[in-house]
């Protein structure tokens, strides 16, 4: 099976408040520092998110808190 890989840092972006983007689980550990990232660039903003593993499907979800 091919995994679709997603654009992380753009989709990232472009999240709002209270939406949530999923990502393959392969690339868990690239999303975990993109949300990093993005904290850090955009603290003026209060840019925040926070992710779970949903294994059972072999995602990773992202929800935009701030």
């Amino acid at each position: 099976m091919e995994v679709q890989k997603k654009p992380i840092l753009g989709e990232l972006r472009k999240l709002n408040v209270g939406g949530v983007v999923t990502f393959p689980i392969e690339q868990r550990s690239s999303v975990i520092a993109s949300i990093s990232k993005l904290k850090k660039e955009m603290a003026r903003q209060q840019w925040d998110a926070k992710w779970s593993d949903r294994l059972s499907e072999y995602k990773v979800a992202v929800e935009r808190l701030h």
